[in-house]
């Protein structure tokens, strides 16, 4: 029961600190106001979810998390002031000058070359949806590449342009419905390949860029977004059969898919204290330097961890889970130290890229994107330090779309 006061009492003192970052930086998406108010709205909800079956918090992992959720955030706060004083005269930027319609006839073109191909080469996974996407999780599960270099890259090109879309679409730039119509395929193919991580990944920084860019936030748009949200855990979930409600009444069918929302939302952060605390022992095999590690087996100089998932373990009365939050990619391999470290490092970049794409970096922009949905899942994974390969991709996206789809990129000098 101490464990319990204790973790509801840190939530809430974390949540008045949220709202002092919120007034400095006057933003519900700044790095600042999202890491802290995260982490506050998840201490408060796990104070509660002992009563659901969770396992409590042990208070000396409640410590490090509201230090984490400080740091970041007084990190945040600090790049943010001097941004400000450094602050020159806003020019236009390269967001303001791409052509969105000849950006969306070009995805709608590498969709129809590149989908076909992938079709094919998962049809050998099953004979029917649910089948293909069990078999898919299994294969991912064991470390197997799905798909070829191509598409495996189309997908990396498809997210990027999701993002500059939504951008396109809260400044009135190009049009809602083929922007859907054109994603659609390439959604459910995500879902298909990758699972549910991935699109609410996507999701979240779908939600940053319209809020960020100045959309108007609606009963109608905050729907559409939370419906997407739901859809995705919900498809998630059957899909690899995580819930079984095929025999289910409608109650018992919501009931159920409830109970594994909470339980896919909150799990993070109990293992995490318990494997803190030295109540479970599982394999440590989650790194926040991975991805560069990944990046620099390129050149022969590292090996990467080639299957990270980690072991399953029981947060609650007979609730198995294998995700432990931003933290157990951190401490296992560099202590407390590291926590410092990588928190001032992580915050300072959603910073830098929060502080550029204010002044149009298209690169920025997604960056942004990708990094606000990792600082919400960071009570889930740690989505920061295995975004190092994927933004060099990104990066190179980005010059290229620029040089291709601006004011003066060469298929913008083309005659339509």
């Amino acid at each position: 029961m101490s464990n319990i006061v204790y973790t509801l009492l840190s939530g809430i003192i974390l949540l008045n600190f949220s709202y002092l970052c919120y007034r400095y930086s006057r933003s519900v998406v700044s790095p600042a106001f999202t890491f802290s108010s995260v982490w506050a709205v998840s201490l408060v909800f796990l104070s509660i979810t002992p009563l659901m079956g969770f396992y409590a918090v042990n208070s000396f992992s409640v410590l490090i998390f509201i230090f984490g959720a400080i740091v970041f955030s007084l990190t945040s706060l600090s790049i943010q002031f001097i941004s400000a004083c450094l602050q020159k005269s806003k020019k236009s930027g390269q967001l303001e000058t791409l052509n969105y319609d000849k950006l969306l006839v070009f995805f709608i073109a590498i969709s129809i070359i590149f989908l076909p191909l992938l079709v094919i080469e998962i049809m050998s996974y099953g004979s029917s949806v649910p089948e293909i996407a069990y078999n898919l999780r299994q294969a991912t599960l064991n470390g197997e590449k799905i798909g070829s270099f191509f598409t495996a890259n189309y997908f990396v090109i498809a997210y990027f342009l999701s993002i500059l879309f939504i951008y396109a679409i809260s400044k009135k730039l190009v049009r809602i419905t083929p922007v859907i119509l054109s994603l659609v395929p390439f959604l459910a193919l995500t879902l298909l390949l990758t699972g549910r991580s991935a699109l609410i990944s996507l999701i979240l920084a779908w939600v940053f860029t319209y809020v960020f860019s100045g959309g108007k936030i609606s009963i109608k748009v905050a729907t559409s977004f939370f419906v997407a949200f739901m859809l995705v855990l919900v498809l998630g979930a059957t899909l690899v059969s995580k819930v079984d409600v095929a025999e289910a009444s409608l109650g018992e069918s919501i009931y159920i898919l409830l109970v594994h929302i909470v339980d896919y939302l909150f799990q993070g952060p109990v293992l995490f204290s318990h494997y803190f605390d030295n109540q479970i022992h599982i394999r440590e095999s989650w790194d926040t330097l991975n991805s560069v590690c990944h990046a620099l087996s390129k050149l022969g100089l590292c090996t990467p961890i080639s299957n990270v998932h980690a072991d399953d373990a029981y947060f609650g009365n007979n609730k198995l889970g294998n995700v432990y939050s931003m933290y157990f990619a951190i401490f296992p391999h560099y202590s407390y130290i590291g926590i410092v470290f990588f928190i001032v490092l992580y915050s300072s970049l959603c910073t830098y890229f929060f502080e550029k794409a204010k002044h149009g970096s298209v690169f920025s922009l997604v960056a942004s994107g990708f990094l606000y949905s990792a600082i919400v899942l960071s009570i889930y994974k740690d989505g920061f330090g295995s975004a190092f390969w994927l933004f060099i991709k990104f990066y190179l996206i980005s010059i290229a779309i620029v040089a291709l789809f601006s004011n003066r990129g060469l298929f913008n000098r083309i005659k339509t």
